[in-house]
């Protein structure tokens, strides 16, 4: 009995090593990513589904609350999402990040408290549940060093949004429509107010 204690000691220390060495080494696979960057940290509570189709970038720091979902299916329709994120990345807590189609964020975007990000737009059919309608996607591209403010909303509504770098979002703003490079945009819908 000892020599076989002495054995499952040696199995659970070899996982131990092995988690470690999957933390520091990041990369494919990495506890079920499609890649998980090298010295990036995700606090809990979170809720992610679909990690297969999440990558993000090294040194990204995500607080807690963050619900990210890749979307494969939803009622009898298949997807293939894409949750791309890139080096350096913040984003703060209860963040909301839902995805059927592409959402990449650019390296250096921060994304303060509460944001909603999304590709999905859900069809509304008089006499059904939502959990009975179907899909209409789209997909979005924030660039590189740009601040989203807290409480944010930027939705696909079925078309590609692009949200160019160095861009500011302010707080609780709600956007539709694609945001050039360098531009302060607030408001609902968020408009474009200056050059930063």
């Amino acid at each position: 009995d000892v020599e076989r204690s002495r054995g499952l000691g040696d199995v659970y220390k070899r996982q131990v090593y092995l988690y470690i060495l999957r933390i520091l080494k990041g990369g494919k696979n990495a506890f079920g990513y499609k890649k998980l960057g090298v010295g990036s940290i995700i606090c809990h509570p979170m809720r992610i589904i679909g990690k297969k189709y999440i990558s993000i970038g090294k040194g990204c720091y995500i607080l807690d609350g963050l619900r990210m979902e890749a979307v494969s299916c939803w009622g009898k329709d298949n997807y293939n999402p894409n949750i791309s994120l890139a080096d350096d990345v913040r984003i703060q807590q209860n963040c909301h990040i839902t995805c059927a189609n592409k959402i990449s964020i650019g390296k250096g975007t921060s994304i303060l408290p509460n944001v909603l990000i999304t590709d999905i737009t859900h069809v509304k059919e008089v006499g059904k549940s939502l959990d009975q309608t179907g899909l209409t996607i789209g997909s979005i591209h924030i660039g590189e060093n740009c601040i989203i403010g807290m409480g944010a909303r930027i939705m696909a509504n079925g078309k590609d949004l692009f949200i160019g770098n160095d861009v500011v979002i302010g707080a609780n703003a709600v956007v539709t429509k694609s945001i050039e490079d360098a531009t302060i945009a607030v408001g609902i819908p968020a408009q474009m107010i200056k050059k930063v």
